[in-house]
């Protein structure tokens, strides 16, 4: 079975993202990949963001725009551990040849090779490592990092 993870990303703060057309951009976005799942990082907006995206969904459903389309399940993610913990088991997977991307992705793949400890968070990266750990297979993930007691992986599908 192949499964595919698509992942955009844009610099907002939480609080002004409920006032931009984020969640509207996010949910459009959904509907056209045809999406099963929006992640989000429950420690910087989650409750809001769900919020935002419920009401975004809502008025494109008003508008006519969803086509009797579900809205896709808001996962959320706890963005407990550092960055390179979260990163490292998705790094190896890449080295390992088991995760491939479709398409150019310029801005992610200078992300992810530019990226060292200490920098400021890089978006496109984190909702890959993100997107990628929901996608991932646990036991290939164990495989790499060791067993994972953090909780990352508590409510996946």
């Amino acid at each position: 079975m192949a499964t595919t993870a698509t992942s955009t990303s844009s610099k907002i703060a939480p609080g002004a993202w409920a006032r931009t057309t984020g969640g509207r951009t996010a949910c459009l976005l959904a509907l056209a990949l045809k999406a099963d799942a929006i992640v989000v990082e429950s420690n910087y907006g989650g409750d809001m963001a769900r919020q935002v995206l419920s009401q975004a969904w809502e008025q494109l459903r008003r508008e006519g725009s969803t086509n009797g389309a579900l809205m896709p399940r808001v996962l959320e993610v706890t963005a407990k551990v550092g960055k390179r913990l979260r990163a490292e088991p998705i790094a190896q997977l890449h080295e390992q040849g088991l995760v491939h991307h479709v398409g150019a992705h310029v801005s992610l793949e200078d992300q992810m090779v530019t990226w060292v400890v200490g920098m400021d968070s890089p978006d496109r990266m984190d909702a890959a490592v993100h997107g990628l750990t929901e996608l991932a297979d646990p036991d290939q993930l164990a495989a790499v990092a060791g067993p994972i007691h953090d909780d990352r992986l508590g409510g996946r599908r």
